[in-house]
Protein backbone atom coordinates (compact mmCIF):
# COMPACT_ATOMS: atom_id res chain seq x y z
CA UNK A 1 0.00 0.00 0.00
CA UNK A 2 1.09 3.27 -0.56
CA UNK A 3 -1.13 5.65 0.29
CA UNK A 4 -3.28 6.87 2.30
CA UNK A 5 -0.21 5.22 4.47
CA UNK A 6 -0.75 3.21 7.77
CA UNK A 7 -2.78 5.41 10.36
CA UNK A 8 -2.27 8.66 8.36
CA UNK A 9 -4.17 11.77 9.11
CA UNK A 10 -5.93 13.18 6.26
CA UNK A 11 -7.76 16.20 5.00
CA UNK A 12 -10.28 16.33 2.65
CA UNK A 13 -13.76 14.86 1.02
CA UNK A 14 -12.51 12.29 -1.20
CA UNK A 15 -9.34 10.08 -1.04
CA UNK A 16 -7.15 8.48 -3.55
CA UNK A 17 -6.14 5.14 -2.89
CA UNK A 18 -2.87 3.80 -4.27
CA UNK A 19 -0.97 0.49 -3.84
CA UNK A 20 1.54 -1.91 -5.03
CA UNK A 21 1.32 -5.37 -7.14
CA UNK A 22 4.14 -8.08 -7.36
CA UNK A 23 3.91 -11.23 -8.81
CA UNK A 24 6.31 -14.23 -9.27
CA UNK A 25 4.91 -14.77 -12.79
CA UNK A 26 4.42 -11.53 -13.72
CA UNK A 27 0.62 -13.05 -14.52
CA UNK A 28 -1.78 -10.37 -12.21
CA UNK A 29 -5.09 -10.59 -13.22
CA UNK A 30 -6.82 -7.67 -11.22
CA UNK A 31 -7.28 -6.30 -7.40
CA UNK A 32 -10.39 -6.46 -5.34
CA UNK A 33 -10.41 -3.74 -2.97
CA UNK A 34 -12.02 -3.82 0.50
CA UNK A 35 -13.15 -0.04 1.64
CA UNK A 36 -15.19 1.10 4.88
CA UNK A 37 -15.78 1.94 8.39
CA UNK A 38 -14.85 -1.40 9.90
CA UNK A 39 -12.07 -3.67 9.97
CA UNK A 40 -13.22 -6.27 7.96
CA UNK A 41 -14.34 -3.90 5.44
CA UNK A 42 -16.45 -4.69 2.87
CA UNK A 43 -15.61 -5.23 -0.99
CA UNK A 44 -15.55 -1.88 -2.34
CA UNK A 45 -14.46 -2.91 -6.02
CA UNK A 46 -13.64 -6.02 -7.48
CA UNK A 47 -11.63 -6.46 -10.62
CA UNK A 48 -9.88 -3.52 -10.45
CA UNK A 49 -7.04 -3.50 -13.67
CA UNK A 50 -4.91 -0.78 -11.95
CA UNK A 51 -3.87 -0.09 -8.80
CA UNK A 52 -5.30 2.56 -7.82
CA UNK A 53 -8.66 3.95 -7.28
CA UNK A 54 -9.22 7.55 -7.09
CA UNK A 55 -12.15 9.82 -5.81
CA UNK A 56 -13.55 7.66 -3.47
CA UNK A 57 -16.07 10.21 -1.06
CA UNK A 58 -14.95 10.38 2.79
CA UNK A 59 -16.53 11.95 5.90
CA UNK A 60 -14.50 13.69 8.36
CA UNK A 61 -14.19 12.21 11.81
CA UNK A 62 -14.18 9.03 10.37
CA UNK A 63 -11.54 5.99 10.68
CA UNK A 64 -11.70 3.99 7.41
CA UNK A 65 -9.71 0.15 6.84
CA UNK A 66 -9.01 -1.39 3.28
CA UNK A 67 -6.93 -4.03 1.91
CA UNK A 68 -6.39 -5.22 -1.28
CA UNK A 69 -6.62 -8.91 -3.05
CA UNK A 70 -4.53 -9.28 -5.56
CA UNK A 71 -5.70 -12.47 -8.14
CA UNK A 72 -3.57 -14.27 -10.98
CA UNK A 73 -4.51 -15.64 -13.87
CA UNK A 74 -4.19 -19.41 -12.04
CA UNK A 75 -6.27 -18.57 -9.79
CA UNK A 76 -3.77 -17.72 -6.48
CA UNK A 77 -4.37 -15.14 -4.40
CA UNK A 78 -2.30 -12.81 -1.84
CA UNK A 79 -3.77 -10.52 0.88
CA UNK A 80 -2.48 -7.36 1.70
CA UNK A 81 -2.61 -5.92 5.44
CA UNK A 82 -5.45 -4.08 6.41
CA UNK A 83 -4.50 -0.55 6.43
CA UNK A 84 -5.98 2.78 8.82
CA UNK A 85 -6.28 5.86 8.26
CA UNK A 86 -8.18 9.28 9.95
CA UNK A 87 -10.20 11.91 8.28
CA UNK A 88 -9.65 15.01 10.11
Amino acid sequence: MTSPTFNQSVSGSTINLTWTGDDIDNDIAGYDVYFGTTYTAPLYQSNVSNMYLNSIAITSGTTYYWKVVTHDTKGNTSTSDVYTFIVN
